[in-house]
């Protein structure tokens, strides 16, 4: 049975701190929504050449959070590397700066080819989400991984090093900002472009477009054309407020493709295709690399 007092002890409280949790939510949904922001814009920039600084999207809360997940991954994986280190190197090495490095790279990438393989082999046989275990074990995928992990060991060095020195006084190291930042870029430029977009990724999706029949000619010189108004095969890469960006293969090779920027006032509508595949030649087991072409977003 509930005792009645611990009960309105425990309402008290959250009717007494219902503003400071409020706050902290929202302080961690905007920090979410920042990463997200800055993963889109930076991967659209650096791919593509891409200038999309619209603010106000939704995506951004949840391509911020798959990469905090992934984050999450990694430190927890450092963790365990670092508290074992000392129970899995002879105690005459512990202090050996170089048998330390090269226990912990060992370890990062044996972990990151452990939790690919697992998710890969949970994920395979499920249709719908084979995609997505195949993602874990790309070569993007697992460099990022080990290089998350290292991030994360020398911030868990760092903070068990000032703790030690400041009298156990909590310091927040510079090293922890400098290690998301770099995590954040680089899942930017390497991960986030070929991850499938169920997984918070930016990889391609094949979709035509139903263009408005009376303005169909604008698009001709940019788009290639299908049956009437639908256009042939487009890869979707991202859409703002007013605009869908897309990559348009080249007729002279399918391994280049421009990027193009396509008004939605142009658009009645969208037709998806299930079965996409990555648009571009490539080993399953690694995701392709898209070479944009020109350099400059073509806007119709």
């Amino acid at each position: 049975m509930i005792d009645p007092i611990e009960q309105n002890q425990t309402r008290n409280f959250f009717v007494e701190n219902w503003k400071d949790l409020v706050g902290a939510l929202s302080g961690f949904v905007a920090i979410i929504y920042g990463i997200g922001f800055l993963i889109t814009s930076i991967s659209l920039l650096s791919e593509y050449d891409i200038y999309d600084f619209s603010l106000i999207k939704a995506r951004y809360v949840y391509v911020g959070a798959i990469f905090l997940m992934f984050l999450f991954i990694c430190f927890w994986i450092a963790y365990f590397i670092y508290g074992n280190q000392n129970r899995i190197l002879p105690e005459k090495v512990h202090k050996n700066p170089v048998v330390v490095i090269i226990y912990v790279v060992v370890a990062s990438v044996l972990s990151s080819m452990i939790v690919g393989s697992s998710v890969k082999s949970l994920l395979i046989p499920l249709a719908s989400f084979d995609r997505v275990g195949l993602a874990f074990t790309a070569i993007q995928m697992r460099i990022w991984m080990v290089s998350a992990i290292l991030a994360c060991y020398y911030v868990i060095w760092s903070v068990k090093s000032d703790f030690l020195k400041t009298n156990n006084s909590f310091p927040i190291p510079y090293s922890l900002f400098t290690a998301i930042l770099f995590t954040i870029i680089f899942y930017a430029r390497e991960v986030y472009p070929f991850m499938p977009f169920a997984l918070g990724g930016g990889a391609p999706i094949a979709i035509k477009l139903v263009i408005d029949s009376e303005r169909v000619d604008n698009l001709s010189e940019a788009v290639p054309s299908g049956l009437g108004n639908i256009t042939s095969t487009l890869y979707l890469i991202d859409q703002s407020e007013l605009s869908y960006f897309v990559l348009v293969p080249s007729k002279s090779t399918q391994e280049v493709v421009n990027p193009v920027e396509i008004k939605k006032d142009l658009v009645l509508g969208i037709v998806h295709q299930k079965d996409m595949g990555f648009p571009f030649p490539g080993n399953t087991e690694s995701m392709p690399i898209v070479a944009p072409s020109p350099s400059s977003t073509s806007t119709p």
